[in-house]
């Protein structure tokens, strides 16, 4: 969630819950097994929406400060992660995340990081990290139907880039979620906001088969040290 522009995802919460697709299991797998993060670190979700990434962490065995600025998003995440005592939800920002020195062992930033401001996040990231023997302290990932656009938040050769391509199959009300879940979609008190899902809709009968839509996503991760970091 954005925290140096205005809320772009105010009242965004439900429509992320139906519509955003899981990251998919070969993410974790490459964290915990491949790079070799223990399974009972302790991790900060900065900006973590309405948990679906926390998710995954909380099932690996990882403790998680879940931080996020949007009471509609937070009161979602808190709803869906009622289960897991080590979900520690905190309604603050990157810039500003409430946390005592020293708490974490990574900083976990997934399709948040560019809305921070850096100048003012990457001395909180440093404050809140411990120090660590992996040689990584900080993953920001990019989910999309295609690569970032943006630039590394990286210094050159200063992080490890890993991408994972994953097909996700939607259901009418999925595929309406998704979209309607962007920054840039209306919402209902918009004027265009029925013209825009009578559209969706004619586009999902288009592309349908057997009920469903066929999205391909890729989900692009960059990890490395806190000190790599653009400010």
């Amino acid at each position: 969630m954005t925290s140096r522009h205005k809320n772009t995802h105010a009242h965004k919460a439900q429509s992320y819950n139906i519509g955003r697709p899981h990251y998919p299991k070969q993410f974790f797998d490459y964290i915990y097994d491949e790079l070799g993060l223990a399974k009972d670190s302790t991790i900060a979700d900065m900006g973590a929406g309405t948990g679906k990434v926390t998710e995954g962490f909380l099932k690996s065995g990882s403790t998680v400060y879940a931080l996020e600025p949007d009471k509609d998003m937070m009161q979602v995440l808190v709803n869906n992660l009622a289960g897991f005592p080590s979900c520690i939800p905190i309604e603050s920002t990157a810039e500003n995340t409430c946390l005592p020195d020293s708490t974490v062992d990574l900083v976990f930033c997934g399709n948040s990081y560019h809305w921070f401001d850096s100048g003012i996040a990457v001395p909180e990231f440093k404050r809140v990290l411990r120090g660590n023997s992996r040689g990584f302290d900080v993953v920001i990932c990019s989910l999309g139907v295609g690569m970032p656009s943006s630039a590394s938040p990286f210094q050159d050769g200063r992080c490890i880039s890993k991408t994972f391509e994953f097909t996700h199959h939607s259901r009418l009300r999925e595929f309406l979620h998704g979209h309607l879940s962007s920054s840039l979609a209306p919402t209902p008190e918009d004027d265009n906001y029925e013209e825009y899902c009578e559209t969706l809709k004619q586009t999902f009968d288009k592309q349908c088969v057997d009920g469903k839509v066929e999205t391909r996503f890729v989900l692009h991760c960059e990890v490395g040290d806190v000190g790599g970091l653009v400010v």
